[in-house]
């Protein structure tokens, strides 16, 4: 039968043909050029890849766009806002990208745009561009011209939502997690060097320091000698009891450690598999400084390869009342870090 002679190729449907080439979306015309879209977020840019048919790729050229121009540009199409506007110029006879254009590379000799067709009906992706071999760019630039229809352009950008999705989602814990190393009450808001008013302030500070000094110097001399009479007929301090040592418990964490504003949270293990909310508030945080940071970062690098953090924690039984609830949960909260 036909249908047992079919190539794998032939059985599997175009959309998956273009995910196992890594494409959002490609459209071809009989004779003259095509356009394939390719993601490369590692880098935050979409790649139009524009070849002309029947060249062996001879004729060919990449146009890098920026990922957040690309995304206004999707966002426009979904809500159709890009067809009102090209349809306008269309209707103003321009028969070449304006609105929906992005000049790149060296001295803006690469573009890429959305417009009218000439013939009024559907779209036109248009690049602009010169082939590179060997790490060099070779012959003549080139013009391409593919023509796409509306529905074409919608489905590029469903299926650039749901792939961008992730990648933003990444780039939105990276913030988080920078930000929150740079200004949090463990670590210290780490002042502009460049800021003119953290130095006139700390300026200020040192002024107002020695002018003190210099006010209360006298003051100081005065009394010393009476304070000296009352401290060697106080009698002496009782020495401080040692301190008592604190419950440790090894866990697995699960999580990364959040800051919600108030303090700091995560989820662990217990030697017995069971499920632990942890708490860290921000005196405990700032005592342990840059133990606590590194424990951070290091919970964050396990969570993102699928792996978690062995640690011993110092810890106290308590409580906490979620403000939104209104409801009271178990909790432990971690005071020192015994092993790592």
């Amino acid at each position: 039968m036909k249908g047992e002679n079919m190539s794998e190729n032939e059985k599997k449907s175009k959309r998956r043909i273009y995910a196992e080439e890594g494409l959002l979306n490609a459209a071809f015309t009989l004779n003259g050029w095509f356009v394939k879209l390719k993601p490369a977020y590692a880098i935050d840019k979409m790649v139009f890849c524009f070849v002309k048919k029947n060249t062996k790729a001879a004729q060919s050229f990449n146009v890098y766009m920026d990922l957040d121009d690309f995304d206004i540009w999707m966002s426009d199409i979904e809500n159709f806002r890009m067809k009102r506007i090209i349809d306008e110029e269309g209707k103003a006879k321009k028969t070449l990208p304006e609105t929906y254009k992005i000049v790149t590379g060296e001295k803006g000799a690469f573009s890429v745009g959305i417009c009218k067709s000439s013939n009024g009906d559907g779209y036109v992706i248009n690049g602009h561009g010169k082939k590179k071999e060997n790490g060099k760019y070779t012959g003549d630039f080139m013009n391409a011209f593919v023509p796409v229809s509306y529905d074409w352009l919608r489905v590029t950008a469903r299926y650039y939502k749901l792939t961008v999705k992730k990648h933003y989602e990444e780039l939105s814990d990276l913030i988080l997690l920078e930000s929150s190393r740079q200004h949090n009450p463990a670590e210290g808001v780490q002042a502009d060097p460049s800021d003119p008013s953290e130095a006139t302030e700390n300026d200020n500070k040192t002024n107002n320091a020695s002018s003190s000094e210099n006010k209360n110097s006298k003051t100081n001399k005065d009394n010393s000698s009476a304070n000296k009479q009352e401290n060697d007929t106080k009698p002496a301090s009782k020495p401080a009891s040692s301190n008592k040592k604190l419950p440790e418990m090894a866990i697995d964490t699960m999580t990364k450690v959040c800051y919600d504003g108030k303090q700091y949270k995560f989820m662990a293990l217990n030697p017995d598999g069971k499920e632990l909310n942890i708490i860290v508030s921000n005196d405990t945080a700032q005592a342990l400084g840059e133990r606590f940071a590194e424990f951070r970062r290091a919970c964050e690098e396990a969570v993102n390869k699928g792996n978690h953090i062995h640690v011993t924690m110092q810890y106290k039984n308590g409580t906490y009342k979620d403000s939104k609830t209104n409801k009271e949960y178990a909790v432990f909260y971690m005071l020192g870090i015994a092993t790592k």
